[in-house]
């Protein structure tokens, strides 16, 4: 079974489901990624696995413009014939991001698997057309939590599908072997908080406030921080119950 991964990442060793898809294609090396991302990152490195064949889409229209149905038929209609017979090869197309629904006119008899990973639609209101359209098309769909299997298609979208399943986000279990782990012992109780840090998506008042109100509990930041060079930023690594591992 040849099987295409769709993910929208320039630097696919940092991205969240690298655990996930190096498992599938564990199973079955006939696993391909396509890096699917705009024409500005034209020139930009993009980096994947030795091991894992590796292709890219580059959009021409930016997202902004794909609402606008003639815009994006006149891309489809120039790149169709050859992304259709570029993509005629798997059996199998795994979409991980609904505005990668754009690429479903590209697609004819394949199986196709959606992974709904975040509340999209809650989130942001013009993937809702998107997702519809993956849902619509899907063979398969994987959920990142029970609530998102049970609950978020039928009460977001108002309809159901038949083959909704559970898939966590580290399904690869060898990454929870104990052996390989590192321990770190704390007198201290120690609160990890983990992703990307902005203020479009971070309550900087509810972080400032909790480390002050919990002085006796070690915060400890992993990931992106969108303004590391702002006060908050520096003020809050400069308290001494608060630390970042960096990104």
């Amino acid at each position: 079974m040849k099987l295409l991964c769709v993910v929208s990442a320039l630097n696919f060793p940092n991205f969240t489901r690298r655990a996930t898809i190096e498992a599938i294609w564990r199973r079955n090396p006939n696993t391909e990624l396509l890096i699917y991302t705009g024409i500005k990152n034209r020139f930009k490195k993009k980096v994947s696995l030795d091991e894992i064949a590796t292709a890219t889409y580059h959009f021409w229209i930016p997202d902004r413009y794909k609402e606008i149905p003639v815009i994006a038929k006149l891309e489809h209609a120039v790149r169709g014939a050859n992304w259709r017979n570029r993509l005629s090869v798997y059996d199998v197309i795994f979409f991980t991001d609904p505005n990668q629904a754009y690429l479903l006119p590209y697609t004819e008899s394949q199986i196709i698997v959606y992974l709904i990973r975040d509340p999209n639609v809650l989130q942001h209101k013009k993937h809702f057309r998107n997702e519809w359209a993956l849902i619509d098309r899907a063979d398969l769909i994987l959920a990142t939590s029970q609530h998102l299997a049970k609950e978020y298609i039928p009460k977001y979208h108002h309809k159901t599908h038949p083959n909704v399943k559970y898939w966590p986000n580290c399904v690869d279990i060898n990454i929870w072997d104990m052996n390989k782990l590192r321990t770190i012992n704390k007198k201290s109780r120690t609160v990890g908080v983990s992703g990307n840090f902005g203020r479009k998506r971070t309550d900087y008042e509810l972080l400032d406030n909790i480390t002050d109100v919990l002085p006796n509990v070690h915060f400890e930041i992993a990931g992106k921080i969108q303004d590391d060079k702002s006060k908050f930023w520096t003020d809050l690594f400069a308290k001494p119950n608060v630390s970042h591992l960096g990104y």
